[in-house]
């Protein structure tokens, strides 16, 4: 719902070089805020257009925006007091979704981390990578961060606060430390393109919330029109938050893998590239595949008795195999039942077949090898990963 509000301007304060807080109060604006929403601000009658800034918190009837001086426009409204009146439209675009299952990453930029304060004060799992030129850059929004997410991690261009670099040189790393759902988004576009791409990389799924110039903020004017694989869409009125498959083209070079969750997961780092190297090796011939999942399958039991005692290995068992040897307990037979104990053997005796030479395997056979170890690698997460979801195996991804 969307409506023109008169309020009162709360506080209106400088927080860094050149940017400031404003606060404003409505009681019913409040109220109908979604996530990731924006207001155009008709600053006063010297301006013919209304100015559009995202809402970067909306509780006990208080709207908190910030805003950089840029333009006549914005040093206008820092010369606002307390006390005085805006008139405001709002609440407008569609904003990020706040119901998704498990934790959220918010990677933001600059201004572009206003839009994602408010995904903070709606999601209880939920961390956030914070990045600007410099401390004073960053130091007011960790302040405001502080008390809506458990993880705070920064970057400054300059190196004076945090990571020396950009959002895009700590995210990688920042991914190994927790199994994130999805990544939300806003800032320059050259930054969220780049954070894009590398949640595509690792499986993530990723929204993005585009700031545009704009006139009307209804759709009408089409001046905030940017270009989709769908074709033109407004970002006041489709958006602001766009799902990331639907701006971007990602470069070819990013490996889709059945297994590429693990790589999200440091729990098991340990066999993640094995698991995804015998996937990608089909391509080479589904022999080598069979080899490799065999050596995948054989990490995978190495790291079940390294990080759980109830597996026991049979002593003074004399043989060259060793993981025949381990698969072979009664401990582990038991903990992995009858039907995938099948599955972990005959991966297990076509591996050994490919490495001797003794079989041509053909395409389904390699398939099945495939299929039997994440079947293994699915219970493996079940049993021991955090933030645990079902995963179906999805042929398309097999290179060939």
């Amino acid at each position: 719902m969307k409506k023109i509000f008169d309020t009162e301007i709360k506080s209106n304060v400088k927080v860094a070089e050149n940017i400031f807080r404003l606060e404003i109060l409505s009681q019913e604006l409040s109220e109908i805020v979604s996530a990731g929403q924006f207001v155009q601000v008709k600053i006063s009658d010297e301006f013919t257009l209304r100015r559009p800034f995202g809402i970067a918190s909306a509780k006990n009837g208080v709207i908190k925006i910030f805003y950089r001086l840029v333009g006549r426009g914005t040093n206008s409204l820092a010369n606002k007091k307390a006390g005085e009146h805006l008139d405001i439209l709002g609440a407008l675009g569609n904003g990020f979704n706040t119901n998704i299952v498990g934790r959220i990453l918010l990677v933001g930029g600059g201004m572009g981390l206003a839009p994602l304060l408010s995904v903070a004060e709606k999601i209880s799992a939920v961390d956030v990578l914070i990045g600007g030129k410099n401390a004073g850059e960053v130091n007011f929004w960790v302040k405001e961060f502080q008390n809506e997410v458990e993880k705070i991690y920064i970057t400054t261009d300059d190196g004076s606060r945090g990571s020396k670099g950009f959002t895009t040189t700590l995210l990688p790393e920042v991914l190994e430390y927790d199994n994130y759902a999805a990544i939300y988004t806003c800032g320059p576009e050259i930054m969220m393109r780049g954070v894009a791409q590398i949640a595509n990389e690792n499986d993530l799924a990723c929204y993005v919330s585009f700031e545009r110039r704009m006139a009307c903020g209804l759709g009408a004017c089409l001046s905030c029109s940017i270009d989709t694989l769908q074709g033109r869409k407004k970002v006041c009125k489709d958006g602001p938050v766009f799902d990331a498959a639907e701006i971007f083209t990602f470069k070819s070079a990013k490996i889709s893998s059945n297994f590429s969750f693990l790589k999200n997961k440091s729990e098991f780092k340990i066999f993640a590239a094995d698991c995804i190297e015998a996937e990608q090796t089909f391509e080479r011939s589904p022999n080598a595949c069979v080899k490799l999942v065999r050596t995948a399958m054989e990490a995978c039991v190495k790291w079940l008795y390294d990080n759980d005692k109830k597996f026991i290995k049979i002593s003074g068992k004399n043989t060259s195999d060793k993981l025949f040897e381990l698969i072979s307990s009664r401990s582990f037979a038991v903990a992995v039942g009858k039907n995938l104990l099948n599955k972990i053997h005959h991966c297990r005796k076509a591996g050994n077949q490919a490495i001797h030479n003794e079989k041509d395997f053909n395409y389904e056979e390699g398939v099945r090898c495939l299929i039997n170890l994440f079947d293994f690698v699915q219970w493996i997460d079940r049993n021991y990963g955090k933030n645990y979801k079902p995963r179906i195996f999805e042929i398309e991804k097999i290179p060939t």
